[in-house]
Parts: C-alpha cells; sequence; structure tokens
C-alpha cells in the first residue's frame, strides 16, 4: 500500500495540530535534538501522565471536600441538628459529583483526543494502552466519589438522606 505524500502531509499535520491539545510534556517533545521525528511513544507516555495527574489531583480535592464536609456535619449532629445536617450532606454530594463528572469529562476529552493522534500516527497498541490508563483515571475518580458519598450517609445510619447516585 502506497501512501500519498499529500496524505502523510495531512497526518503530520493532523498529529502537530493536536500537539496544541496536549499537555506541557508533549510540547516538550518538539524541542528535543529531532523535532523533525515525531515519537508516538512520548505522546503516549505525556498522555497517560496528564490522564493520571488530572485524576490524582480531582481525587485529592474531593477528599479535602469529603473530610471538610464529614467534620461540619458531625458538628451539626452533635449539636442536634439533624436537617442541617442532611441539608449539607446533600449539598456536599452534589458539589463532590459535580466535580467527578467535571473530571471524568475532561479526561474523557483529553483521552479521545490522544486516541485520535495516536491512531492517526497507525499506533492502535499505544492507543490502547492509553484508553486503558484513561478508563483506570475514570474508575479511580468514581470510586473515590462513591467512596466520599458513602462515608457522608454512614454518618446518619439508618437515617440518612437522599445524596443522589454517586456514579
Amino acid at each position: 500500500m502506497t501512501v500519498s505524500s499529500r496524505t502523510l502531509s495531512y497526518a503530520l499535520m493532523a498529529a502537530i495540530g493536536a500537539f496544541c491539545f496536549l499537555s506541557p510534556p508533549a510540547h516538550a517533545q518538539l524541542n528535543d535534538a529531532r523535532p523533525d521525528v515525531i515519537n508516538p511513544e512520548r505522546i503516549a507516555k505525556a498522555c497517560i501522565e496528564k490522564v493520571e495527574t488530572l485524576a490524582h489531583r480531582c481525587n485529592e480535592v474531593n477528599k479535602a471536600e469529603c473530610a471538610r464536609c464529614i467534620n461540619a456535619i458531625k458538628d451539626l449532629l452533635e449539636a442536634g441538628r439533624v436537617e442541617a445536617a442532611k441539608r449539607l450532606a446533600r449539598h456536599c454530594a452534589h458539589r463532590i459529583t459535580r466535580r467527578a463528572n467535571a473530571c471524568v469529562d475532561e479526561i474523557h476529552e483529553h483521552c479521545r483526543r490522544c486516541v485520535n493522534v495516536l491512531l492517526r500516527l497507525g499506533e492502535p497498541e499505544l492507543a490502547r494502552r492509553v484508553a486503558n490508563a484513561c478508563h483506570d483515571a475514570r474508575d479511580s475518580v468514581r470510586r473515590t466519589q462513591r467512596g466520599c458519598i458513602a462515608r457522608l450517609r454512614s454518618l446518619f445510619g439508618d437515617d440518612a438522606p437522599d445524596l443522589g447516585d454517586a456514579g
């Protein structure tokens, strides 16, 4: 199968254009000793590092929010303010869920772009590796979300408020 120079040029332009959407480590590749050579392995590595960083950051923020909420809810429950505690739990669950959804969406969009670039470069194995890392990152965010909401529910025993569907 012969590839015309025009097709190759379009693929190269698409790959270089995709760098605009990739994380800084992928951009750094353009400054290597051979900037004219696209390294799919480095692109995949940068994509995986980016989604792992996104998931980690999101999880840390949600865990911190969860801890703050738990402390505040415990204070309200100790003061006998059960309804206020339930309102706060619902508010916290909503914020945690909204943040998790935004993170999953951001991970998904980043992964879509990375996988497309790798497929255009003829690297389906690397694209699959990135897709698997993306799946793991999304799962991590959802596990943290579900864990936080379960901890909020557990504060109320059998009288737990409806905190929504956690992922």
